[in-house]
């Protein structure tokens, strides 16, 4: 699946269910608008750092849901 479809897969579940849970797991749930808003404040401060397309970005994580938005905005910067 290419960035651009899992961003556009996202942004129509964020309108959906904006308010519903998405993401849970140790202790922390996130909403499917709190994930897009997590993952965007991600790509935009990586993006204003200068990563570009095809740079390559390490990230250490566990299957927090933490480390997914993360992941997730490490994928829409590019």
């Amino acid at each position: 699946m290419s960035h651009r479809l899992l961003t556009l897969s996202l942004e129509r579940a964020v309108r959906a269910n904006g308010e519903r849970t998405a993401l849970s797991g140790e202790g922390v749930a996130l909403s499917y608008g709190q994930l897009w808003a997590r993952a965007c404040a991600v790509a935009e401060r990586l993006q204003a750092a200068g990563v570009a397309a095809d740079d390559t970005v390490m990230v250490k994580s566990s299957n927090h849901p933490l480390d997914f938005a993360c992941l997730l905005g490490v994928w829409m910067a590019s």
